[in-house]
């Protein structure tokens, strides 16, 4: 998973395992993939500058997918 900046996975949604649907029906409630604790402390502004937005990301996973 791409993140914008180094962390831990803390928590994992095992609700997933039994409804993978929730992360359409629900992805900012029951649908969370899972918790992160960043490594360092980094203001939101530090770490948006490192965001794609939709076409970017589109590219990304298209580059990805061509390797």
């Amino acid at each position: 998973m791409y993140t914008p900046a180094d962390g831990e996975v803390v928590a994992v949604n095992n609700d997933l395992e039994s409804s993978p649907n929730l992360v359409n029906q629900d992805p900012e409630d029951k649908g969370w993939l899972i918790e992160l604790k960043y490594a360092e402390k980094a203001s939101f502004s530090e770490i948006s500058k490192s965001l794609k937005d939709a076409v970017a990301y589109k590219d990304l996973v298209a580059s990805q997918e061509a390797h």
